[in-house]
């Protein structure tokens, strides 16, 4: 999955886990996988929701990651993935 994920471009912003302590002052450009699945494991709808935004990206407007990531919004992907290849991302993720 990391091979999918670095051929889909996400590893271009997204890391799998948080800066480490000597990194704290520096906000990641995206939330980290880690941080992704703490958010949205055990949240109804998640895998769903997460699928239609690495295809779809999301509202710049929606910042659900205000002062946890330095990026207002993720780009779309859906040229690059298919929706089959965005669940297992999702699943991926969501197992961090």
């Amino acid at each position: 999955m990391r091979d999918l994920a670095r051929d889909r471009g996400c590893t271009t912003c997204h890391r799998e886990t948080s800066p480490g302590a000597k990194d704290d002052s520096a906000l990641s450009m995206a939330p980290s996988w880690h941080d992704i699945a703490s958010r949205y494991r055990n949240v109804p709808g998640a895998r769903q929701r997460l699928g239609a935004l690495v295809l779809a990206g999301s509202d710049p407007n929606d910042r659900h990651w205000k002062g946890n990531a330095a990026f207002d919004r993720m780009m779309a992907n859906e040229i690059a993935t298919t929706p089959e290849e965005a669940d297992l991302l999702v699943r991926w993720i969501l197992s961090h």
